[in-house]
């Protein structure tokens, strides 16, 4: 995405990067043993009231990133999603949006071929089961759809993906792409909407072919409070929830409407 200068929040004072400094080296040292914990934890077979040990884990870190980070959360409608199996769609607004949402409860995600290759972030997206996907290869996607299909018929535990596929503004939704809501249809999986915001969303926003590294360093060099808003919108009832472009106009539509009621 790009971001003009002008949208950047100011460049951070003498407090802001000692604040940064210690945030960053602190959630460093939590994806490093988020990392070795969630490898054991996977280890574990044994469910915990339907979900595994390493998912309980990964909720965890999710809360402790956050609170490293200095983002509050407000969440609006989570008994909903706690008693949700299917799959979640929601606006993608930030690189943080699946800290947000598996902190709120255990998810998977489909994401990019790049996720796994990010240090120590990809090997715990895997060890949750993410699926991926090359968005530049017909084989790929087929592959993708094939496993979110089988993903929700065999755990309780949604499958998270944002119908626009890729980061927006945060001020309004990216057209939404049809396939997310072909591959629900073919599952016969119930979807939940989620909407996310983050306020100021200055702090959140990712530059095009820019390092997450230095984009984290944009949020944690702030002493300004920062505030994750999750809220559980429901579902979209539709008079043919087999034709996708239908379902896909309708859930953009809603999302758009929650965004500017904000």
């Amino acid at each position: 995405m790009h971001v003009p200068p002008e949208a950047l929040p100011p460049r951070p004072g003498p407090l802001a990067v000692a604040v940064g400094i210690a945030r960053v080296a602190a959630t460093l040292a939590l994806a490093v043993i988020g990392m070795l914990v969630l490898m054991l934890a996977a280890l574990v077979p044994w469910p915990h009231g339907r979900v595994r040990p390493v998912e309980h884990v990964a909720g965890w870190l999710a809360r402790a990133c956050l609170w490293i980070a200095g983002v509050r959360r407000e969440v609006a409608g989570l008994d909903r999603l706690r008693g949700h199996d299917g799959f979640v769609f929601f606006n993608h607004v930030s690189y943080l949006d699946p800290v947000v949402l598996v902190a709120a409860r255990p998810m998977r995600f489909l994401s990019t071929q790049g996720v796994r290759r990010l240090p120590l972030i990809g090997p715990m997206a895997t060890t949750l089961g993410t699926i991926y996907v090359h968005r530049g290869r017909d084989d790929s996607r087929a592959a993708a759809r094939e496993a979110l299909r089988g993903a929700v018929r065999q755990s309780p535990v949604p499958v998270a993906l944002a119908p626009e596929g890729r980061i927006g503004d945060g001020q309004s939704v990216l057209p939404f792409r049809h396939g997310a809501f072909e591959v629900a249809a073919e599952a016969d999986a119930p979807v939940v909407l989620v909407g996310l915001r983050f306020r100021p969303h200055a702090y959140l926003l990712w530059q095009e072919g820019e390092w997450v590294l230095t984009a984290y360093w944009r949020l944690c060099a702030r002493t300004v409070p920062v505030v994750a808003t999750l809220e559980v919108l429901g579902g979209i009832e539709v008079d043919e929830p087999a034709n996708a472009a239908v379902w896909s106009e309708a859930t953009e539509a809603h999302f758009e409407t929650w965004l500017a009621a904000a």
